[in-house]
């Protein structure tokens, strides 16, 4: 689920530093019912009566809250866009996050800085890396058809192996079809070509 557009820093601790009764986890569900939006204005006008609203989730609550603050905007002669209320209010994604910067900005008459994609900032590195010795020395061509590591040699030949101290006997491997990267597989090849 998609988190929604976050609020600045700023907004943040705006928000944190007005000491509301409660804190803002969720702040489209939190703000929706007005009463949080309620509280912020009366941190500033001492007017406000905090006893008229409710702080419940029902639709009729909000309506009551939200009408009671469109009263005081319009006493006040406030500012606030109607279409961001009735967003709020009707949870729609991002409004609340708006409401609370415009707030900011009226209040502290400090600007939000806007927003920068970090895909701009921070462009996404190319996921095919260049070619490197170690790379190209790795990848498939007629010359390394077994794709060895740069600086192995191909090791292919009839290898004699000492001779078995119990049975008496020596044994040859051939090893000219199987990839050999080091002695200790060249070992582990001619061992066990001599268990059979």
């Amino acid at each position: 689920m998609d988190p929604g557009p976050q609020l600045s820093r700023n907004a943040i601790k705006w928000l944190q530093s007005l000491d509301l009764s409660h804190s803002v986890k969720n702040i489209r569900r939190d703000l929706a019912n007005g009463c949080i939006v309620a509280q912020i204005f009366s941190r500033y006008y001492a007017e406000l009566q905090l006893h008229s609203f409710d702080n419940g989730p029902s639709m009729a609550t909000k309506k009551d809250n939200w009408e009671q603050l469109q009263k005081f905007f319009l006493k006040q002669g406030l500012k606030i866009p109607a279409n961001l209320v009735e967003a709020t209010e009707k949870g729609i994604q991002g409004a609340a996050q708006q409401l609370v910067e415009h707030l900011y900005e009226l209040f502290t008459g400090k600007r939000i800085q806007p927003r920068v994609n970090a895909s701009e900032v921070y462009p996404r590195p190319e996921l095919k890396r260049p070619a490197t010795k170690r790379t190209a020395a790795l990848a498939p061509d007629a010359r390394n058809p077994l794709r060895l590591p740069a600086g192995s040699k191909k090791i292919g030949a009839t290898l004699s192996a000492a001779p078995n101290v119990k049975m008496n006997c020596v044994c040859s491997v051939e090893v000219s079809q199987v990839p050999i990267h080091d002695i200790m597989s060249l070992r582990k090849h001619v061992h066990d070509a001599n268990q059979l």
